[in-house]
C-alpha cells in the first residue's frame, strides 16, 4: 500500500465542491473529479499533524505554523482566530469535527491498539481537547488501525460504533440520510462517517455515501476516505494523479515519507526513549496520561487553595490521587505547583521547590506537564525557562513543547528567553561583535587591518569609560526603591519583577549606537552582580540590597575606587578580545561579500550556525563532532576545529556541564564566575561574620542552615553541581576536612 494519507485528501477534495451551494443528496449526480476542485483546511491539518507524528515534533507548532502558511483554504472561525494570534495559544476545547478529518495518520501508524488512542489524542489535544473531540478522534483512528488489522465490518460496528457511538448503533445509511444536514461536530459527523463505510462496496462509493447524505460533505470525506482505503487497500489511479497535482511540495514529501514509515518503519526521527530504575520511559511528557507506573508521579499546575477544579488538575484529583485544598507538593501520585497567583516570578520558587524534591527523591519518576499553559494563560516559551534546571534531572520528564524551547536556550540571545532576562545575557563577546557591526554600518570595511584600527580607538573609549554607568545606576537604585513593596513581597527579593520593571525605566533614545552597546554591558554586570548578592544574601528590604549593591558598584568600601568592575583585561591583546579578533580575522574571507565585510554574514559564521547545531543535536554531541581537547595538560578545554565558528568550553569538574570560557579557556573562571567572586568577597566575609556563612581552611565559603545558597572557592570562584546530593555530599567532605 501507498498513499496513506491521499486517502483522506482525496475524499475532502472530492467533497469540496459539494460543501456549501453545491450540497446534494443524489448519489448519481456525485462526480469526484470535477475541474474545480481543490483540497481545503482539512487536508493541510491532515499532513500537519502526519508530519508532527512523524518527526517527533510539536504538535501545536506545526499545526499552527503548517495552516498560517495556508490560510485561505476555509478554516472554521474558531480555528482561525486560533492562527491569527502571534504565537500558539492554550487549546479552546472545540469539539468540532476538526479532530475527526485530520487523525488519519495516527491510525496508519500505530502498532497497537494503546499507541493508537495516545497518537490520536495528541492530534486532538491542541484545539479539540474536549472529551467529545478527543472521542471523535480515537473513534477515527481506531476504525483505520482496525482495517489496517484486517477485522471485517460486524468487529467494526462493536468496536467502534457501538462503543463510542451507541445512539447510533443499528442506524442505516438509508435511515439516516432523509434527515441528515449540514453538521459541524464530531457527535453528528463521525458516526454518520463511519456507517458510510460500513455500508460502501469500496473506496469510491464510501466518498460518494458521503457526499451525497447532504453534511459537510469534504470532512465527512475525508474522514470516511481513510477507513475506506485501510479497509478496501484499493484507490483509483486517476483520483491518486488529481490530488497530486494540486496539494503542494510539502505535502507531497510528507506523503512518501509517511508511506516509507508504514509500510518499512522508517520514520524520520523516532520518539527516544530513556531507561529509569530499569524502566524504559519517554524522553517527553505524553500529551495524555492516562496511567501511571508505581514510582511514577503526574506534575501539574494548581492554585495556593488547591481547588482542582480543571484541566490536569482534575485529572489530578480524578486519576492520580491529587488532594483537594491543597495547592503545593506531593499528594497521591500527584505534585501540583501553583500556577495561579500572578506572574511568571512567582512560579520559579515553586518550581524550584519541585526540582529540588525530584532531586532528593531518586525513587520517583515525574512527568511534567505544560503546567501554566492553560487556565493560568501563560504561554510555554514563559515557562519553559522555569524547568532549566530540570534538563539535567534524569527522574524529571518534561513537555515535549518545554524541551525544544530549553535546548533554544543554548544562545544566549534565543527569541524565547523573556526579554528582560536578557539584559543579563549581554558578555564581552556579544559586545565586541556589535561594536564590530556597527562600526561596518558606518564605514564598509573591505580589509580586517581597516577595522581593526577603528576597533581599538572604541576599546580605548571603553576603557577611559570605565567602570559602570551612574545613570544605570541611579535607574536601578530609583526602580528597586519606588517598587520595594512589590519587589520584596512575602519577605523576599523577586528578581523577575524587578527586571520587568527595570526594562521599562530605562531611556536609550539619545544614546548613539556605541554608547547603548557600553551600557548595554555595563549593565549586565551590574544585574549579574545583584543577582549573586542576592543568591548569597537572601534579602528581605530594599536597605540591605542597595547598600552591598551600590558599595561595591561605586568603590565605597575601597576608598571609591571601583576599577574592578571593569571587565577583565580589556585591551587589544588579551583575551577576550584577542581571541574574538583572532577568530573574525581566520573567518574573514566567509563573512564578506565581494570583499565587503556582511553584518548577516558574521553573525551567522560566528554565532548562528554554532546555535543552530546546538539546538538540533545537543552541546555534547557538537562537541564531540567539532571541537579538539587542549591535550593531556588541561583535557577539560575544548576548542573550536575552526576558530571563530564556535566559543572555547571547559567542562566543569563539578556540575559536569560545559561552560563557555571568556577566550583561551585556561582559566575561565578569570572572566566569569572568579571575577563576580571577587566583587563580592566583601560581602560574603560580612556574612561569615553574621554567622551566615564559614569560611574553611581559609579558602571554602560554605553556607551554615541552608543547602540553597552557592559556594565559593577562593581562586576558582562560584561552584556549581549537578545535584543537590553532590553539594550535600562535598559540603560534608569539606568540613571533615578542615575540621579534622
Amino acid at each position: 500500500m501507498k498513499n496513506f494519507l491521499l486517502s483522506a485528501a482525496i475524499g475532502d477534495i472530492a467533497g469540496m465542491p459539494y460543501e456549501f451551494k453545491g450540497r446534494t443528496k443524489d448519489y448519481n449526480s456525485v462526480n469526484l473529479l470535477l475541474p474545480s476542485n481543490t483540497y481545503t483546511d482539512d487536508t493541510v491539518c491532515t499532513f500537519a499533524c502526519a508530519e508532527a507524528l512523524l518527526k517527533g515534533i510539536d504538535m501545536a507548532e506545526n499545526l499552527w505554523s503548517r495552516c498560517r502558511a495556508d490560510l485561505s483554504r476555509g478554516f472554521g472561525g474558531r480555528f482561525a482566530r486560533w492562527l491569527i494570534a502571534k504565537e500558539v495559544q492554550p487549546s479552546y476545547h472545540s469539539f468540532g469535527n476538526g479532530s475527526g478529518m485530520r487523525v488519519s495518520a495516527a491510525g496508519f501508524m500505530a502498532k497497537s491498539v494503546e499507541e493508537c488512542i495516545d497518537l490520536a489524542t495528541k492530534t486532538a489535544l491542541p484545539t479539540h481537547d474536549h472529551p467529545e473531540g478527543i472521542k471523535g478522534a480515537v473513534a477515527t483512528a481506531l476504525a483505520i488501525y482496525y482495517g489496517m488489522q484486517g477485522k471485517d465490518k460486524t468487529f467494526f460496528r462493536q468496536n467502534v460504533l457501538d462503543e463510542y457511538y451507541p445512539k447510533w448503533s443499528g442506524l442505516t445509511y438509508a435511515g439516516i440520510k432523509p434527515g441528515y444536514g449540514f453538521d459541524e461536530t464530531c457527535q453528528q459527523t463521525i458516526p454518520a462517517a463511519l456507517i458510510c463505510f460500513l455500508e460502501s462496496k469500496d473506496y469510491v462509493d464510501c466518498l460518494k455515501l458521503a457526499i451525497a447524505l447532504g453534511g459537510d460533505a469534504d470532512t465527512l470525506a475525508a474522514i470516511a476516505g481513510p477507513m475506506a482505503y485501510a479497509f478496501y487497500r484499493d484507490i483509483p489511479e486517476e483520483l491518486v494523479a488529481n490530488a497530486k497535482a494540486k496539494l503542494p511540495e510539502w505535502m507531497l514529501q510528507v506523503n512518501d515519507e509517511f508511506d516509507d514509515y508504514v509500510n518499512n518503519g522508517m520514520g524520520i526521527t523516532q520518539t527516544e526513549l530513556r531507561k529509569y530504575n530499569g524502566i524504559v520511559r519517554p524522553n517527553s511528557t505524553p500529551d495524555a496520561i492516562s496511567s501511571l507506573k508505581a514510582d511514577e508521579v503526574f506534575v501539574f499546575g494548581s492554585n495556593l487553595q488547591g481547588y482542582h477544579g480543571g484541566g490536569a488538575a482534575r485529572a489530578a484529583v480524578n486519576k492520580f490521587g491529587a488532594i483537594w485544598g491543597q495547592g503545593v507538593g506531593l499528594q497521591g501520585q500527584s505534585y501540583a505547583i501553583p500556577t495561579m497567583q500572578g506572574g511568571v516570578e512567582t512560579i520559579k520558587p515553586y518550581v524550584d521547590q519541585f526540582i529540588d524534591f525530584a532531586k532528593e527523591h531518586t525513587e520517583l519518576f515525574f512527568y511534567v506537564t505544560r503546567i501554566g499553559c492553560g487556565i493560568a494563560g501563560f504561554k510555554d516559551s514563559d515557562m519553559a525557562p522555569l524547568f532549566q534546571d530540570a534538563m539535567e534531572v534524569d527522574n524529571i520528564c518534561l513537555p515535549e513543547s518545554f524541551v525544544k524551547i530549553l535546548k533554544d536556550s543554548t544562545n544566549p540571545n534565543h527569541p524565547h528567553a523573556p526579554q528582560s532576562y536578557k539584559m543579563m545575557m549581554y558578555s564581552q563577546c556579544r559586545t565586541f561583535a556589535d561594536i564590530v557591526k556597527t562600526l561596518n554600518e558606518q564605514k564598509h570595511y573591505h580589509s580586517f587591518e581597516e577595522l581593526i584600527a577603528d576597533f581599538g580607538e572604541v576599546i580605548e573609549q571603553y576603557q577611559q569609560r570605565r567602570t559602570v554607568s551612574q545613570d544605570s545606576l541611579d535607574v536601578i537604585e530609583q526602580v528597586l526603591y519606588s517598587n520595594k513593596n512589590v519587589l520584596f513581597e512575602d519577605n523576599r527579593f523577586h528578581l523577575g519583577r524587578f527586571l520587568e520593571k527595570l526594562e521599562m525605566a530605562f531611556d536609550d533614545k539619545d544614546k548613539s549606537e556605541i554608547d547603548k552597546i557600553f551600557v548595554n554591558r555595563q549593565r549586565t554586570k551590574l544585574l549579574i552582580l545583584l543577582k549573586t548578592l542576592n543568591d548569597i544574601c537572601h534579602y528581605t528590604d530594599v536597605e540591605d540590597l542597595c547598600y552591598h549593591l551600590l558599595s561595591i558598584a561605586t568603590g565605597r568600601w575601597n576608598c571609591g575606587d571601583n576599577s574592578y568592575m571593569n571587565d577583565p583585561l580589556p585591551k587589544i591583546g588579551n583575551w577576550p578580545i584577542n581571541w574574538f579578533l583572532s577568530g573574525l580575522q581566520k573567518q574573514w574571507n566567509h563573512v564578506t561579500v565581494n570583499g565587503e565585510l556582511d553584518n548577516q554574514l558574521l553573525e551567522r559564521v560566528m554565532f548562528a550556525e554554532h546555535a543552530e547545531k546546538v539546538k538540533k543535536s545537543g552541546l555534547e554531541q557538537v562537541i564531540a563532532n567539532d571541537f579538539t581537547d587542549d591535550g593531556p595538560c588541561h583535557p577539560e578545554v575544548f576548542y573550536p576545529n575552526d576558530p571563530g565558528t564556535a566559543p572555547v568550553y571547559v567542562k566543569d569538574g563539578f556540575s559536569r556541564r560545559y561552560i563557555k570560557a571568556c577566550g583561551e579557556g585556561k582559566v575561565p573562571r578569570s572572566g566569569h564566575e572568579l571575577y563576580e567572586m571577587e566583587l563580592v568577597k566583601s560581602v560574603l566575609r560580612q556574612e561569615v561574620s553574621k554567622g551566615h556563612y564559614e569560611l574553611l581552611g581559609e579558602r571554602y565559603y560554605i553556607p551554615v542552615g541552608t543547602i540553597n545558597k552557592p559556594i565559593f572557592i577562593e581562586q576558582y570562584g562560584r561552584v556549581h553541581f549537578a545535584s543537590l546530593d553532590e553539594k550535600r555530599r562535598y559540603i560534608d567532605k569539606i568540613r571533615r576536612q578542615c575540621r579534622g
